[in-house]
């Protein structure tokens, strides 16, 4: 497709440039810029609004610079604006406890990427506009996790277009019309998520069915209610700093409307502290300790591999992780190698003796699947070869498969591809073993975090009005065969997969389900069990079922 830009200069968008597709448009990037070309004519933004809009020009907002026109017949098909930094995650990523463990983020960079939003949406204000969809979808944060990005700004009221639509997830049920004050709201009930990782009137009371945002938000029966019960997965109330939580108190219980607390925002960590005993039907032992959080925990060749802070323990020896690490895996001698990045160029540090081999590879991201790292430079996904030979490390390219990059996105040993609205699963599941799987069932949602392990994908989704779900895909060994389900339970996404072929998950509270990892598997056994808490996140140990909870690490057998 070619296009013609505000400037008069032509480009050719191909599938390579393909981002993603939306409800209204698709999106294309080419030379640090992205294109947004409307599906329907009658929906493109007019050429006044995006010189409206032309006043938010703020390093956070990601606004339209110009229309772009169709290449054949001239006609205004959509607009340019500026691409988002490298290593961008989508917001919703970081409302997940898992997504803040694997990647060490805190409630203090919280409250400095809270500050960020708060800065910029002050400042859309000022410009006379409202941002009035402010839901989690239409903001992007940098790979530090304190710089946000605010995107779809084409939809943003104007004093000259006004907005139409809000997601109703978000949406201030008190207040008729849009004003900064609904804004806020809509801000008030994204930041609680950030923070808290729940939805101010999600949980559960009994004079409420589930999702009743308006009946909730109109009697102002949040989660701070003593009367709303909600998972254990979520965070400490007492990391969200007080002047914050003051606010959210007027907002949520009191109905009162406002702008947030400006200044200094402090974070008073006051944690709760969390009893893991011995349950009826689930036997519980601790194994192991440490003095700080655990990060990650798996097992490699047989072997622990626990992440603490900046560290990695193998068994009891600690390695210090070095700067620039991307992936570690286990090397045949039993010591930690770490695969580093500098200014796109692959090295491998061996942990045993500190010594750095460099390579010719380049990446914009790497991962590591299982004990594999892969790469991804450009249009090609590698797995990377790293062989020691006589104390010497060998690291050059694997099996590669072609991907488009910019509609790439890697999760914990999955890559997920979404092609024209279409939803593919790339899975790194063994060297040299990457099939990729159309799944049609998942067209119709967004993918906000994703979990492959010895043949199951486990997804968690959400629907384009803000609803959250858990799809799970079963896969026979060959990859040409799956099953698909999908449930409501969304609270969290925790589950492992036994050498035996089992699936063992923590749907909720008090919960765990065991089901066959096969497509069409048999019954699903219920264990329930008040010791079992979402928090525990479940890991297959050398083929034992352990989970590991803030600095320790525990074995479970079902009774």
């Amino acid at each position: 497709m070619d296009i013609f830009d505000s400037s008069g200069r032509r480009i050719r968008l191909t599938d390579q440039n393909f981002v993603a597709e939306g409800g209204e448009g698709r999106l294309y990037t080419h030379g640090g810029y992205v294109y947004k070309v409307y599906l329907e004519p009658a929906k493109v933004i007019p050429a006044e609004k995006i010189a409206e809009l032309a006043r938010l020009d703020h390093p956070s907002i990601i606004r339209p610079l110009g229309p772009i026109f169709d290449g054949n017949r001239g006609e205004q098909i959509g607009y340019s604006m500026m691409k988002v930094s490298e290593g961008a995650v989508a917001l919703p990523r970081l409302f997940t406890s898992a997504f803040w463990n694997a990647n060490g983020i805190t409630p203090e960079k919280i409250a400095t990427l809270v500050e960020a939003m708060q800065k910029t949406i002050a400042f859309v204000h000022k410009q006379g506009f409202l941002q009035v969809d402010g839901n989690e979808f239409n903001y992007m944060v940098g790979s530090g996790f304190v710089k946000p990005y605010f995107i779809d700004v084409d939809s943003y009221q104007t004093p000259n277009y006004p907005a139409t639509a809000i997601m109703p997830s978000i949406r201030d049920y008190t207040r008729t019309g849009f004003s900064a004050e609904t804004d806020w709201f809509s801000f008030a009930i994204v930041v609680f998520q950030l923070f808290a990782g729940i939805h101010p009137f999600k949980g559960r009371h009994p004079d409420f069915r589930k999702n009743d945002f308006e009946g909730r938000i109109k009697a102002g029966v949040s989660v701070l209610d003593k009367a709303v019960s909600y998972p254990s997965s979520v965070r400490d109330f007492g990391m969200i700093p007080k002047a914050y939580m003051g606010w959210f108190e007027a907002l949520f219980v009191r109905g009162e409307r406002g702008a947030p607390p400006s200044g200094d925002i402090r974070v008073a960590v006051q944690r709760r502290k969390r009893v893991i005993q011995d349950g009826l039907r689930v036997a519980i032992r601790e194994i192991a300790s440490f003095d700080g959080a655990v990060r990650r925990f798996r097992t490699l060749n047989g072997q622990q591999v626990v992440r603490v802070g900046e560290r990695i323990f193998v068994g009891k020896r600690a390695y210090d992780i070095p700067d620039g690490t991307s992936a570690v895996v286990l090397g045949d001698q039993g010591a930690p190698l770490f695969v580093v990045t500098q200014d796109g160029r692959v090295a491998i540090i061996d942990g045993e003796n500190g010594a750095r081999t460099e390579s010719t590879l380049e990446a914009q991201r790497v991962f590591v699947a299982g004990n594999v790292p892969y790469l991804i430079n450009g249009e090609d996904l590698v797995e990377m070869k790293i062989l020691q030979i006589g104390g010497r490390l060998v690291v050059g390219p694997g099996p590669t498969r072609k991907i488009l990059p910019n509609a790439t996105s890697v999760y914990n040993g999955l890559v997920v591809e979404s092609v024209l609205g279409k939803t593919h699963l790339l899975i790194p599941a063994a060297p040299g073993v990457m099939p990729i799987v159309a799944v049609p069932e998942l067209d119709a949602y967004r993918i906000v975090e994703a979990k492959y392990e010895r043949g199951v994908a486990g997804l968690l989704v959400a629907t384009k009005d803000g609803q959250y779900r858990q799809a799970r895909v079963r896969f026979d060994a060959a990859f040409t065969r799956y099953d698909f389900e999908l449930r409501d339970d969304a609270d969290d996404l925790n589950f492992t997969v036994l050498d035996k072929g089992i699936i063992v998950s923590i749907p909720r509270d008090g919960v765990i389900e065991v089901a066959p990892s096969t497509p069409g598997g048999g019954a699903v056994r219920v264990v329930e069990d008040p010791q079992i808490r979402l928090f525990m996140r479940l890991v297959n140990d050398a083929g034992r079922l352990a989970f590991y909870a803030e600095h320790r690490i525990y074995a479970a057998t079902l009774k």
